[in-house]
């Protein structure tokens, strides 16, 4: 039976090890109660040495999962009364390939969460959650009653976490807060930012150069991904014009998967079906939009303009640098744990929905469409 560890990623292994414990933990492998195998069958097990697991298990009696019996070994603990719960709150987030503190896009809300968490003398984990931890082979959301960690004092779910987690931590009394996606529910506050209008901005200014054949390259289907696609509807709207269905590419929202778009819309279309600009629903969907276009003999801007959404460190740096729409991700960390804290701390039950604007940064990558 092979490790469940991955040496391969740039993932440290003890956060590894760390993760592998809190989900045997989370599924009731590890019952409330119950002792963990001691350290050498579960390094063993896991193909790691004794520090690297020690390291792990640390973390985890500080978070208040297990804790250690002299003599005896680490045991899980026993769940706490909600008035009794550790100053530890979680941000649970959808696990995908590689690291999410990697990410160009999350390590800014990461370090707003922590500054404010910090502030505030708490405690904060996250706990990435796979796709098959939270829906069925047919797409189905599971019974998510059994992730319920009842040590923590709250969380924040970011992004494509299903609501009905949110909505099961709320029944367990435990409070909630969704960063970067809208909520569903009227007890559960939201941080996100201005998507539509964001949008909105972005295709004003794509018209204001003299763009109107304007195209759009999509993401999945999800909330923002709808949000940012409306705001570019309703700019072109105001202008008597309509989002061709023919110039909407479903790019997805990573550089390969644009790129790979881009180039079989044009192999399957010829450049001649592409339109003068396009907004991308982030920016990495831009930028892999506009390396499939330049291997493609095309030029950005002079044959097309190409704007993003979110500003990541990447935008500033492209060739050529891209035009987009700059969150504000330190100030959404911020503003999600101030609100999940102030809800722990009863000073404020809001459940107001946040919305903080975007600011649009105008580079190389937009210009005037070409006039033959």
């Amino acid at each position: 039976m092979g490790t469940p560890l991955d040496k391969s990623k740039r993932v440290p292994l003890y956060i590894q090890c760390e993760e592998h414990l809190y989900t045997s933990i989370a599924s009731g492998k590890y019952a409330e109660g119950e002792f963990l195998p001691p350290e050498r069958t579960l390094s063993a097990d896991l193909s790691v040495n004794r520090l690297t697991l020690r390291k792990a298990i640390a973390s985890l009696i500080k978070q208040g999962m297990i804790e250690n019996i002299p003599g005896a070994g680490n045991r899980v603990r026993q769940s706490t009364r909600p008035e009794n719960r550790a100053r530890v709150v979680s941000c649970i987030m959808l696990r995908t390939k590689g690291s999410p503190a990697l990410s160009p896009y999350f390590s800014e809300i990461f370090e707003g969460l922590h500054s404010e968490a910090t502030r505030r003398e708490y405690d904060l984990t996250f706990m990435p959650l796979a796709a098959d931890d939270l829906w069925d082979c047919s797409g189905k959301a599971k019974n998510l009653t059994e992730l319920i960690r009842q040590d923590l004092a709250g969380v924040i779910l970011l992004g494509g976490i299903p609501d009905s987690l949110a909505e099961a931590y709320e029944l367990a009394g435990i409070p909630v807060v969704l960063l970067d996606k809208p909520s569903e529910y009227p007890s559960i506050p939201s941080v996100m930012p201005d998507n539509e209008g964001g949008a909105r901005l972005a295709g004003e200014h794509l018209l204001s150069l003299g763009h109107r054949r304007i195209g759009y390259l999509s993401g999945g289907d999800d909330p923002v991904n709808h949000l940012r696609r409306e705001g570019l509807t309703a700019a072109l709207a105001k202008k008597g014009l309509r989002l061709e269905k023919k110039y909407v590419i479903q790019t997805g929202y990573g550089v390969v998967t644009a790129s790979d778009a881009m180039s079989r819309f044009i192999e399957q279309h010829g450049t001649s079906a592409l339109p003068t600009a396009f907004l991308a629903v982030n920016d990495e969907a831009a930028l892999g939009a506009a390396k499939a276009l330049i291997q493609h003999g095309l030029r950005v801007p002079e044959d097309i303009s190409l704007a993003g959404f979110d500003d990541i460190p990447w935008a500033e740096h492209a060739m050529p640098p891209l035009t987009t729409l700059r969150i504000p991700r330190i100030e959404m960390g911020e503003w999600a744990m101030r609100l999940l804290l102030d809800r722990i701390a009863q000073t404020s039950l809001t459940a107001a929905d946040i919305q903080l604007p975007t600011r649009l940064i105008i580079r190389q990558s937009t210009m005037s469409p070409p006039t033959s």
